[in-house]
């Protein structure tokens, strides 16, 4: 940032030097196409791609003057003044080593989350930046679109930026005024006043946004609050706070209201967004996490955002969460839950969701099991236009295992199990209730192997069995084999960029086949045909990675992945689409 020519320290010596192989801190390294010493005037001469370098600050012009007896610098012309992370970009630079003050005339540098630009800068005393004439935006666009004017900035390094008074101008005019500013620039939180933007919409008319306040209560919670004004909708009120006490409690509310202009079109209404989250402990043993939220209709989210996935937001979840952990058993989680999707008009809530996970047990041979119990109380509720609305309760208890192999000369064999019976109660609108039980049952046994070393592959088979009884009772078999292999090749590419120690490409092939074969009617099990398939699809996929070594810390990098996949149906014998 601008008051970063405050870290112009001077040498402890009376000279400068261009030896580049000394690590010393009291040398400034410095060159140019042309270099001029003048003895009697104690002047060295920088011209044409002039440079001044001490650590990591480094100072680039089209000529720079250093004073040796005075130890004064000056640059003149297209100078710009670096660190390892900031930059300053100016037309003269005068500052003076061993009093540390200095001028820079127009400034131009990135500040926080936008950018601050000056006639002159001023370093009047230690970690004091005085500004004339300064102008703060967030438009990236030079000249910018709109600016906060000061004529007069002082700028308490990593603390507080003072403008006495402040004018927003469009262009160059101004629009509105203030007697002072104030905005922190500290690396630490810091309370102020923040910038905000101004601009115009065809819906919401000319706006400014994010007029706003930044309070720091303590060290573990602060609060920021919002105004937008807007000439075709109105003034509308937002606020957020953050709590965060390690490892306690950690938590966050947001909120906004609005009551919009009213017009022949639009009468006024008003309009609102609450959220609130939170997680924490509330014993050693018991986790507690909630999320609600609450909105006064689906389209205020959409119509207000600027974050592109405010634009897409079309449901509404909030749960509650108590996690208990009991010693040597397991872990006990109850949850009550509810989501609304707009667009699909459809809601359900789960109150309660009950699971218990079961600790894995050993058991001989080196297997583990791993069992788990739920239950669940569903409502779910459709309604589109008002008229076919569909109400659905489900009571559902779950139980499911995993049991896991040690390791065979054939890989290591996983077998999962899970069954669930539903008792479900249907209520269209203005019917008789319709009553369904079911039962869902599954199991798949997978392994996986790595053959010479070089060949991934895995196999799996799973079983489905679906009962449904109303009137009458159905039991829907299937059954589905699957088999992968695939493998990678290794390729790197050097590169002589010095940022850039070489590239690594990674090629994997990838080849799939899913089956399923038909079912006769019969039982419970059905009698499958393996020789007839209902389902035959082989899968031929290409990975393609690139990987690279930056720095000179040889930091891994990913470039990108393109992946290329095609699949093929045995039974109808179409292929689709890459």
């Amino acid at each position: 940032m601008l008051w970063l020519i405050l870290l112009f320290l001077y040498p402890a010596n009376d000279s400068l030097s261009q030896t580049s192989g000394s690590d010393s801190t009291d040398i400034i390294y410095y060159g140019g196409s042309r270099v001029i010493f003048l003895a009697q005037e104690n002047h060295v001469i920088l011209l044409d791609s002039a440079w001044v370098r001490y650590r990591d600050m480094t100072v680039r012009s089209d000529s720079i003057v250093y004073n040796i007896k005075n130890h004064t610098l000056s640059a003149h012309d297209s100078v710009i003044f670096t660190t390892a992370s900031e930059e300053v970009i100016g037309t003269e630079l005068l500052y003076n080593v061993d009093s540390r003050r200095g001028m820079m005339r127009h400034a131009r540098t990135q500040v926080e989350n936008g950018y601050l630009s000056a006639s002159e800068i001023w370093l009047v005393k230690e970690r004091t930046i005085n500004a004339r004439s300064a102008d703060f935006t967030t438009c990236d666009r030079y000249p910018p679109h709109y600016t906060f004017f000061g004529p007069r900035v002082k700028l308490l390094m990593d603390d507080m930026a003072i403008t006495q008074p402040v004018l927003l101008r469009i262009g160059r005019v101004p629009i509105l005024a203030a007697p002072f500013w104030l905005v922190p620039v500290a690396s630490k939180r810091k309370s102020g006043l923040m910038p905000f933007k101004v601009g115009n919409s065809k819906d919401q008319g000319y706006y400014a946004k994010g007029i706003s306040y930044y309070w720091v209560i303590n060290d573990y919670a602060d609060a920021t609050f919002y105004v937008d004004i807007m000439t075709r909708k109105g003034i509308q009120m937002r606020g957020e706070g953050v709590l965060i006490v390690e490892p306690i409690v950690r938590g966050s509310i947001q909120g906004s209201y609005i009551r919009e202009s009213w017009d022949a079109i639009n009468p006024g209404r008003p309009r609102y967004n609450f959220n609130v989250a939170t997680t924490g402990s509330l014993f050693p043993t018991t986790n507690l996490d909630i999320q609600t939220e609450l909105v006064s209709d689906t389209a205020y989210a959409p119509e207000y955002a600027e974050d592109r996935l405010d634009w897409l937001k079309q449901e509404v979840y909030s749960y509650a969460a108590l996690r208990q952990r009991v010693s040597r058993i397991g872990r006990l989680t109850l949850r009550g839950e509810s989501k609304t999707y707009y667009m699909r008009h459809y809601q359900y809530y789960n109150l309660p969701a009950i699971s218990f996970n079961f600790i894995p047990l050993n058991l001989p041979g080196n297997w583990v099991l791993s069992p788990n119990l739920g239950f669940t109380n569903r409502r779910e509720k459709w309604d589109s236009t008002g008229i076919d609305t569909l109400r659905t309760q489900k009571f559902t208890p779950t139980f499911s295992f995993n049991l896991t192999s040690p390791e065979y000369p054939f890989g290591r064999l996983d077998i999962t199990d899970q069954l669930n019976i539903s008792n479900i109660q249907k209520r269209p609108r203005n019917n008789p209730i319709i009553p369904i039980r079911t039962a869902h049952h599954s199991m798949t046994l997978s392994t996986s192997q790595k053959l010479f070393g070089i060949f991934n592959t895995s196999e799996g088979f799973y079983i489905k069995h679906d009962l449904t009884k109303t009137d009458t009772t159905t039991i829907e078999p299937s059954y589905y084999l699957y088999l992968t292999s695939s493998f990678s090749l290794f390729r790197v590419f050097g590169f002589s960029h010095p940022n850039i120690q070489g590239v690594l490409h990674t090629l994997t092939p990838t080849l799939q086949l899913n089956y399923q074969p038909q079912i006769t009617p019969d039982g419970i099990f059905g009698k499958p045909n393996i020789t007839k398939p209902a389902n035959a699809l082989i899968f031929i996929g290409v990975n393609n990675s690139w990987q690279a070594k930056v720095g000179a810390l040889k930091r891994k990098v990913d470039l990108g992945t393109v992946n290329f996949l095609t699949s093929f149906d045995a039974v109808k014998f179409h292929p689709s689409p890459i």
